[in-house]
């Protein structure tokens, strides 16, 4: 048997709808949207070991850095103490003023 082709009309198909929504399906779809796409967040903690590590680091950071002022603040002070020393030497000032100026400084 030969089936017949017969063109489709659609006043031959039912009207219904086929599909159903479950309930508060677009009420959640945000939420549910905003759930899956979300990043993953991983909070690591530091162990004890690397808070003492900066710690250390950062002391003796602050220590290196202290004592390089330091001793450029010594050697410029010395210069200059010299250069004056030597400025009033050259100014012909008598020596017993300039000891008198160096043992009451």
């Amino acid at each position: 048997m030969k089936e017949e082709k017969t063109p489709l009309k659609l006043t031959n198909i039912p009207r219904e709808i086929p599909f159903t929504v479950p309930e508060e399906y677009f009420e959640q779809f945000a939420l549910n949207i905003d759930k899956q796409i979300a990043p993953k967040r991983s909070v690591r903690s530091l162990q004890p070991w690397m808070y003492a590590a900066a710690i250390f680091v950062g002391v003796v950071a602050i220590g290196v850095m202290s004592y390089i002022w330091y001793t450029n603040h010594q050697e410029s002070t010395s210069l200059m103490a010299e250069d004056y020393y030597d400025s009033l030497i050259s100014a012909d000032i008598s020596e017993d003023l300039l000891v008198e100026y160096i043992l009451n400084e």
